[in-house]
């Protein structure tokens, strides 16, 4: 790659691009304009800026050549209803061709925070909260007179950032916009059409507000929106991907929310910049950057302050992204590229938000540093040695004196540059020449020479106003690729009721035609996409053909088949004669077939109790099928079935399971909290289904249990390493965990449960530290600790070789002392970098998979409320052959079952603090001697904890009525110390007595007094010795804290923000947001409490399902699925929902770890 086509570093220090709040002072236009770095030959200048402009938003183009844009001064907080809001829209204009603005006019007044905008021919189509608006200018003078809310109103009460933006006019007359973060909004149109958008959306409308239709889901927050030469609509986003390709009806990744069954559209890039902070997008097709600048996305980097640079590629009709050098960066960290637009000569213009502050939630909307008074356009230009067009003050107007004159407009609309065919599209389509006549355009084209760029510019325009004929069609379906994608879009958008029944089976001829034979990709795709809007029933085997045909060398062309697929199958009657006999042995489709496979997404998307049918005979006839459509066709059993469908629902999990217990308990629990979700309870044949289950655990641990009592063994997320078999250096060959079968490169460490040190332990132990000719590396170790201080008492390294050697220590200096083993994977390489123990000469330290079958259990017996579940327990504690852990889980689970919260919090943090024992357990779970015992191991639990760890168990008791109580008890006792309540937004059950209620609510206000407890972290960070950071133990960190909500390089769950370019925060705000996450939160990740209608109290992230259904995720990332009805009070925090104890929780080496794990990840590769 050449390196000149970027632009040099900046010379300010790159942590500064991190710092959430710019340490740099303001800068006047021209100090900053002298920080810019641009290719050789490129050159900026300011256009327009404060005081005559404020913050830009969003800008457009004119066929005049004059700028639009949306300025705001209220951002981010929209003006209150008591007073006018500040926000406007202003024209500028260069009317000297000196590149700089000279004439700028105020169109528009009293707007609030108007973003998306887009000029028509008496005024402008934008949206200022919350509608779309068509504002007129009646009299000429460019300035508003009438104002006309077209769509809305579109939610804004959760978020200001996003909102309605990027307005284009596409090839179909329609005009397509973003819809931006978090927001909810419910929005329908004068014919009847509505939309419910939800967070990041693409939709589309009608310039009159008459229609409205979704165009894509999901996406988390697209601010920027262009197109390339054959009409793909591509959008900037921030939080998932820089750039994305947007298919017609596709789904894209959001925060944690599902795709539509057919799985996500395909991803154009990997790579993010260094930033999740992506605004503005423009695909470069004009003529005055030089050839290698050309066909090049450009997109601002807000966070980075810099412009990223993507080349477009094709695998067949799939975008790629090839990430190439930045194209400009900045010295001043205040430039902040919201929104980027090529002009009509060619020149590139960036809409600097110029900031001190840009980030919404990193930090508080009311920081004093936010400026809301400066704002820059710039304007960039070649001015090199390279073959360029020349720039030209008469080429920005493309309509010369007249505006009524479309004769000025024939050179635009044969223009290879893209953008001056657009805005004489528009000029004709939306613009001051709607009164040039469909026949005038008809002429026009028709005269034209063929093949000719003028012929696509009038086509263009035809299509839009749907004014093509039909020796029009057929000439365009002959012409180039460009010109039969737009015959193809004219014949989408017109539908088969305008047309005879002779035409519109000719012209599906010819569609078919072109997916059969067309050589061209993008050709192929619109016929594809067509064929779902006016299909016929043959056409479902070529759709499904086309599906699997493309799978592998064209991903986009086989999601369209398979999104078309889904809409013919959707609005015609064609499902069941379709698969009717896909079960015989001559159907055009086998149910054991690729093409049912194809197919088995299709009916999950369907969501129709027909297609779950179909659903459960595929998987009846298919062993090896995705855990993904296993659970979506569970869940669909017990959306759409009925009383008499739950056999055939238990039957499918039989045969799916085989004789696996954990699969088929999987499974259960799964159908259970569907139907909870859904009904509200669980059908009784499920109860017993489970009840059979937990009987066939009890019988695996009953005869495991034979050899002896097993002490539990695991890692950070509960699961044990897998046994290999290894040769020893006693000759005997034997079974011993290992953590090679996580994986070469697993870090991790797997932790016995407690156990009183013995005279004497041996054991044996393989592995390696690093290839055996290198230096030992000594991250892989195993080493016996204290259980409740974790002080090192012996350790052990793994002797460098594949044979098991035998390790001998004498413990009699700490004989019956309560310890625990670590076997610690601290190497991350790719060789020589695990190690394996087993044989211990203390039977109970043995590999036993008993716990793992605890496990299972617990989670049955947690989940389903019946005698027998109660009764296996009981036999179990009986038999007195489970490590005090197994039993602990087990009478957790059974306190859950019974809804004795309180008690179940107790035993919880009792095993967490290795303060537990069975009797008090089972004294707990006895109604006669719970009382009791509850108050007395409460006691010791606070005596043991940390203050941060008696603000969990205090907000964890709080949840329940006696928890309530045991909590005043303790704090009138003084054992709970008053400073343990400082817990925000405290959500108290409703059963609590009035006296005991007005007790604690005095307790908590009186905590709220006392000075706050918090963490220094420029403190911590001196602490730190940089030296001990390993990067094996920050990925161990990651992986154990963070990956549960948060997703780095592809690694983990989106639930939570994405920490792709956290790294640019700098050392000393990530140790904040580690330590201190409540400090600044968005309000999509603020934490909501929920009172049921049982008094339970439950807290999590919330989610407002479209089927009016709320989805709870709580810290561990797990959902929960809750009836609406079932809410009795809904209280927002103020909190996150990540742990606010880690300043407790990591060490100084572990913390130091875990920034250089965060700060050396690099966003996901390419």
């Amino acid at each position: 790659m050449d390196l000149r086509l970027g632009a040099a570093e900046p010379k300010t220090e790159k942590s500064v691009y991190g710092e959430g709040v710019r340490p740099t002072p303001w800068l006047q236009p021209e100090e900053e304009r002298a920080g810019f770095h641009l290719p050789e030959g490129f050159e900026v200048q300011l256009f327009a800026a404060e005081p005559a402009i404020n913050k830009p938003l969003n800008m457009a183009w004119d066929a005049r050549g004059r700028m639009w844009i949306t300025n705001t001064v209220e951002y981010p907080y929209p003006a209150p209803a008591d007073r006018q809001p500040r926000d406007s829209i202003k024209v500028l204009e260069d009317t000297d061709g000196d590149g700089a603005a000279d004439k700028i006019t105020t169109f528009a007044e009293r707007l609030n925070i108007p973003i998306g905008i887009l000029p028509v021919a008496d005024g402008v189509v934008c949206f200022s909260i919350p509608y779309i608006w068509y504002l007129r200018d009646l009299d000429g003078d460019d300035r508003v007179d009438e104002r006309i809310p077209l769509l809305g109103p579109f939610d804004t009460t959760r978020d200001t950032h996003g909102m309605i933006n990027s307005l284009r006019l596409g090839d179909d007359g329609w005009i397509y916009a973003c819809h931006g973060y978090n927001n909810q909004s419910r929005v329908t149109a004068r014919d009847g059409s509505s939309v419910f958008l939800t967070s990041g959306n693409i939709f589309r409308f009608k310039l009159d507000g008459s229609s409205i239709q979704q165009f894509t889901h999901g996406q988390v927050n697209p601010f920027g929106m262009t197109h390339d030469e054959f009409g793909n609509w591509y959008t900037a986003d921030c939080h998932s991907k820089p750039i994305t390709a947007l298919l017609t009806g596709a789904c894209y990744p959001s925060f944690g929310r599902p795709h539509d069954g057919l799985g996500f559209a395909p991803s154009m890039m990997d790579h993010l910049h260094q930033s999740t902070a992506i605004c503005g997008i423009q695909y470069y097709q004009g003529k005055q950057f030089p050839e290698a600048f050309r066909n090049r996305f450009y997109s601002g980097n807000v966070m980075t302050s810099r412009i990223n640079c993507n080349l477009l590629q094709w695998r067949g009709a799939t975008a790629q992204a090839f990430e190439l050098p930045d194209f400009m960066t900045s010295d001043d960290p205040w430039f902040r590229p919201v929104d980027i637009q090529q002009a009509p000569d060619g020149a590139l213009y960036v809409a600097d938000f110029y900031n001190k502050i840009i980030g919404h939630y990193e930090v508080p909307l009311t920081h004093p540093d936010r400026d809301r008074e400066s704002g820059r356009i710039w304007r960039i230009a070649y001015r090199g040695t390279e073959e360029h067009a020349e720039l030209s003050s008469a080429s920005l107007n493309l309509l010369g004196p007249d505006d009524t004159d479309w004769n000025a407009l024939v050179d635009a609309l044969g223009s290879e540059d893209g953008v001056r065919q657009d805005l004489a599209v528009a000029a004709l389509t939306i613009g001051s020449l709607t009164t040039v006549t469909n026949e005038q355009l008809q002429s026009r084209y028709m005269a034209a020479a063929n093949q000719s760029p003028q012929r696509v510019g009038l086509l263009r325009a035809m299509v839009a106003r749907q004014a093509v004929l039909p020796n029009i069609l057929k000439s365009a379906l002959r012409g180039p690729p460009r010109e039969q994608l737009l015959a193809l879009k004219s014949l989408g958008e017109i539908g088969p009721a305008n047309r005879s029944a002779n035409e519109q089976s000719n012209w599906l001829n010819v569609i078919r035609e072109i997916v059969v034979k067309s050589e061209n990709a993008h050709v192929r795709q619109a016929a594809v996409e067509i064929l779902g809007k006016v299909g016929e029933y043959q056409d479902l085997y070529s759709l499904v053909g086309i599906a699997q045909q493309f799978a592998s060398t064209d991903p986009a062309v086989a999601h369209s088949g398979r999104i078309a697929l889904k809409a013919l199958l959707k609005e015609n009657d064609f499902l069941v004669p379709f698969l009717a006999d896909w079960q015989s042995a001559g159907s055009q489709i086998p149910i054991d077939s690729a093409a049912a496979a194809v197919l088995a997404p299709v009916l999950v998307s369907l969501d129709t109790p027909v297609a779950t049918k179909y659903l459960f005979e595929y998987l009846k006839a298919n062993a090896n099928v995705s855990s993904e459509l296993v659970s979506s066709t569970l869940e669909l059993g017990v959306k759409h079935g009925t009383e008499s469908d739950i056999e055939a629902l238990i039957e499918l999990i039989s045969r799916l399971s085989g004789n696996d217990p954990h699969a088929r308990s999987q499974k259960v629990l799964q159908v259970a909290a569907a139907y909870v979700g859904r009904t509200g309870q669980v059908p009784n044949a499920i109860y017993d289904y489970a009840c059979d289950i937990a009987s066939q655990f009890k019988q695996r641990i009953d005869s495991l249990a034979a050899a002896g009592v097993a002490l539990n063994w695991s890692d950070a997320k509960g699961e044990n390493w897998n046994t290999e078999s290894r040769k020893c250096d006693d000759g005997t060959e034997a079974p011993l965990a290992s953590s090679l079968t996580r994986g070469e490169r697993y870090v991790g460490t797997l932790r016995s449960e407690p156990f009183m040190a013995p005279e004497k332990l041996e054991f044996f132990l393989a592995g390696h530290n690093g290839p055996p000719a290198a230096a030992d590396l000594g991250k892989n170790s195993v080493r016996l600790v204290d259980a409740r201080t974790g002080e090192v008492l012996r350790n052990a390294s793994p002797p460098r070789n594949d044979r098991a050697k035998l390790i001998s220590w004498s413990l009699a200096d700490i004989a019956e002392r309560n310890v625990r083993l670590e076997f610690v994977d601290g190497d991350a390489g790719n060789a020589y970098a695990w190690l394996a123990f087993g044989r211990f000469s203390l039977p109970a330290l043995n590999f036993s998979p008993i716990s793992t079958e605890v496990n299972a259990l617990s989670e049955l017996v947690r989940r389903f409320e019946r005698p027998q579940m109660g009764l296996i327990v009981e036999e179990l504690l009986d038999a007195q052959h489970l490590s005090v852990a197994q039993a602990g889980r087990l009478i957790s689970a059974s306190l859950e079952r019974q809804g004795a919260r309180a008690e179940q919090v107790v035993v919880d943090f009792s095993i967490s603090l290795n303060l537990f024992d069975v009797p008090t357990g089972r004294a707990l779970l006895g109604l006669a001697t719970r009382g009791e015992a509850l108050l007395k191991q409460s006691q010791l639990i606070c005596n043991a904890a940390t203050l941060s760890q008696q603000r969990q168990f205090s907000r964890a008791m709080l949840a329940s009525a006696t928890g309530c109580g045991i909590v005043q008890q303790m704090i009138g006792s003084g054992t709970l110390s008053l400073s343990a309540l400082q817990i925000p937004d405290i959500l108290l059950p409703s059963s609590l007595l009035a006296q005991l209620k007005s007790e604690l609510q005095a307790s908590i206000d009186a905590a709220k007094q006392l000075p706050a407890i918090t963490v220094d972290a420029n403190a911590r960070i001196a602490e730190m010795d940089w030296r001990q950071a390993d990067l094996a133990i920050g990925q161990q960190m990651f992986k154990q804290h963070c990956a549960t909500c948060h997703q780095l390089a592809g690694d983990g769950v989106l639930v939570g923000p994405q920490l792709d370019g956290v790294r640019n925060r700098g050392v000393p705000r990530l140790v904040e947001d580690i330590l201190l996450p409540n400090t600044n939160v968005d309000r999509a990740f603020l934490t909501t409490s929920l009172l049921l209608d049982d008094d339970r109290v439950l807290a999590g992230l919330v989610r407002d399902l479209e089927d009016g259904r709320i989805e709870l995720v709580t810290q561990d990332g797990k959902s929960q699925f809750i009836q609406p009805e079932s809410i009795v009070q809904r209280k927002l925090a103020t909190t996150s929902l990540m742990p606010s104890n880690f300043s407790e929780l990591l060490s100084s080496q572990q913390l130091a770890s875990l920034l250089l794990f965060l700060a050396r990840t690099p966003s996901a590769t390419p």
